[in-house]
């Protein structure tokens, strides 16, 4: 069974985890690992602090509470695992399914292989919504547990049995984790579960952790966000926000801007430059804004920089499937983020000597 056994209300769940001896914990306990949230017990999850979000764009405000990037790892011998969850209220998109936009997927972890077990998406347009899943034992599992791609998330309580034992969750690999910036796709627009975007592609095939900051129609790379991602200390910089970009010039006036400031303050850090994923449906606004990019890549080296490298997102969909790799002539299906995992992880596999 690869989904949570839906329980259909809170109500219910009360007797589930009495009939069970469930003991509930808060996903900020110390007993599990949290990544990429930067905000307490008791506050909607966020990966971004509001006094960034709230001055970048109306956007990155809304957008900084979606938890795309934010994961629960946990180990236990618990014969049972339970998610209750609340939230302000189920995003629906008309290119993008619950489990993607709204649901959490958990993988198993063993010796730096995750592997898909199960996931929990609200059944429709809710502000709660559940799930207990029950294994045949109680042999230990660790678990990788990725958060929900474009949706708020106000709390989330994991349930184990009472007399379960938990233990430290496994790391990832003692590598940086690599830090991402770009438009919805980035964010992992549309993924049908989590685990399909990109980053988690990557992050499974290399066991890296990473840090989103994909913003659906909001990067543009702003001084204050733009100063953000320089306090971060990642292994790769993957930049990858022309699709934001309002206008050529806008891009041609930020670009060049924000490898430069980024450099001033990381001047060994590798920077992986990608421009967006297309099939040609656009030729001449693709080709414009990949020349923007290019040329950035192109004076970085002339300046001297032997760290940056340069990835055309316009080789990703090739080949006579390449239509099948869209939902809407934008925005990857599940086919178009493993194209883009190949692309992109090739590039900060050879960065990072893991290929």
């Amino acid at each position: 069974m690869n989904c949570f056994n839906n329980v259909s209300n809170p109500e219910e769940m009360k007797n589930f985890a009495a009939d069970l001896d469930l003991v509930f914990r808060d996903a900020h306990d110390s007993v599990f690992d949290l990544y990429q949230c930067c905000s307490a017990q008791g506050e909607p999850f966020r990966r971004v602090p509001a006094e960034i979000a709230d001055n970048t764009n109306e956007g990155v405000k809304f957008l900084a509470l979606h938890t795309s990037g934010i994961r629960l790892r946990l180990k236990t011998n618990s014969r049972h695992i339970a998610m209750k969850v609340k939230t302000d209220g189920v995003r629906l998109m008309n290119h993008m399914p619950l489990s993607g936009s709204s649901g959490f997927d958990f993988f198993t972890y063993d010796k730096g292989v995750q592997t898909f077990k199960f996931f929990l998406a609200p059944a429709c347009v809710c502000t709660e919504f559940c799930g207990v899943h029950d294994f045949e034992n109680n042999d230990v599992r660790d678990f990788v547990i990725n958060f929900p791609l474009y949706n708020d998330i106000a709390s989330v309580e994991i349930g184990l049995d009472a007399d379960a034992e938990i233990f430290a969750p496994s790391k990832y690999r003692p590598i940086a984790p690599v830090l991402y910036y770009g438009s919805s796709i980035t964010q992992g627009g549309c993924a049908s579960r989590p685990g399909n975007a990109y980053q988690s592609m990557i992050s499974r095939r290399f066991d890296l952790d990473f840090i989103n900051m994909g913003f659906s129609g909001s990067a543009r790379a702003e001084d204050i966000m733009v100063e953000y991602l320089t306090t971060f200390e990642p292994s790769v910089f993957v930049c990858d926000y022309d699709h934001n970009a309002p206008t050529h010039e806008h891009l041609e006036n930020t670009h060049f801007k924000l490898y430069e400031k980024y450099r001033s303050v990381h001047p060994k850090t590798p920077i992986i430059l990608v421009t967006k994923p297309d099939v040609d449906l656009w030729p001449e606004d693709g080709n414009g804004r990949r020349a923007i990019i290019r040329a950035t890549y192109e004076k970085a080296l002339a300046l001297g920089d032997e760290n940056v490298y340069f990835v055309n997102g316009g080789d990703f969909f090739n080949g006579e499937d390449r239509f099948s790799c869209m939902v809407d002539g934008c925005h990857p299906n599940d086919l178009g983020f493993r194209c883009m995992a190949r692309g992109i992880g090739d590039a900060i596999g050879k960065v990072l000597g893991l290929i």
